[in-house]
Order: C-alpha cells, then structure tokens, then sequence
C-alpha cells in the first residue's frame, strides 16, 4: 500500500514518492479502508487472505510491521466496513460469509451460517447497530439482507431483488441516512 499527499490546490506535476509504503502482504492488496473515528489507522485486505491493520502515523516511511494481522478468512476478501465508532468490522469473501471481528485483537465475533444468502459486499448501517448485505439465492437471485452484527444465525430480513447477474455494490452516507445500490 502506498500513502500519497495530495497539494490543496490539486496534482500539478507527476508524484513520484509516496510519504509512506506499507509492506505486510504478501501479496497483492485488493482493499483498504480508513478507520472512522481514529486517525491514521487504515486496514488492507490483499489476495493472501491476511486483513492487516496499520497505524500510519508512525515516523517511518516503510512501515513492515502492521498494528494487528487479523487471519480469520481462507478466501479472497471481497469487502470490509467498520461500525459506527471503529469497534467492530464485517467481512465478506468468497466463501460467501460474513463476519464480524475486533479490529483491535483481531478475534472474531461471529460468522454467518445461513445457507439461503451468499454474501457478496456489506455495509455497517450507521448508528443503527445493523448490518446490510447484497449477494444471491441458493437460485442465483439477487437479494439484500439485513443482519444483526451480534447474531449472524439469521437475517433480520431479506428480499429477493432480481435474476440479475452483477454485483449489488451498498453505499451508506451517514449524513442523509440513506443507503445506495448500484449494479448493473
């Protein structure tokens, strides 16, 4: 992973140095996503199955040693959102299950079970304490499922969307409170 800062005023010229490389993985990076509520930690999921957490506010401008290695998947990691305040994050890979984990200790908290969705992306819905996901059908419909991060035995709710055959992308803002989906 390679952190740039970008001039207020824009890139006027080629950037050639980065002001920090991490170097953890091993191999390559397909996520990352900054912490919400404390600054400089960011965590980056690669194509070794590792979630690696790093603190960048560290002097170096190599860091090797992430602040936690969370090794929890056995599958490529297809997406990752923290809670509200940072103390949980969701996973999905391509084993098709979600889980939630500490951040912190890298302990994980729960894994779905449910055989009737499989997941692709998930999203923390803001202060609501919930979980969304898209993903499909045991009859490759598309659908969306609302979870309760505590207990992933069984969704909240779920809805069958369509027979399409692309990826449901969420996006949450948590300024209007609204939840986004995009596919095609």
């Amino acid at each position: 992973v390679k952190l740039w800062d970008i001039p207020a005023n824009g890139v006027y010229q080629n950037m050639t140095l980065p002001r920090k490389v991490l170097q953890g993985h091993s191999r390559r990076v397909n996520l990352i996503e900054w912490h919400p509520t404390a600054r400089d930690l960011l965590v980056s999921a690669a194509y070794d199955y590792k979630v690696m957490v790093w603190d960048v506010s560290v002097c170096d401008s190599v860091l090797r040693n992430p602040v936690c290695v969370i090794s929890v998947h056995t599958e490529l990691v297809l997406s990752m959102s923290f809670n509200n305040d940072g103390s949980s994050l969701a996973t999905t890979s391509l084993d098709k299950k979600i889980r939630v984990m500490d951040p912190r200790t890298g302990r994980l908290i729960q894994v779905s079970s449910s055989k009737l969705h499989r997941a692709n992306k998930v999203v923390f819905i803001g202060d609501q304490n919930m979980l969304f996901s898209t993903g499909s059908s045991p009859w490759n419909q598309r659908q969306i499922t609302l979870w309760d991060p505590g207990d992933l035995s069984e969704p909240l709710s779920e809805e069958e969307v369509d027979g399409g055959a692309g990826v449901l992308f969420p996006f949450y803002d948590p300024d209007t409170h609204m939840l986004y989906l995009a596919g095609k």
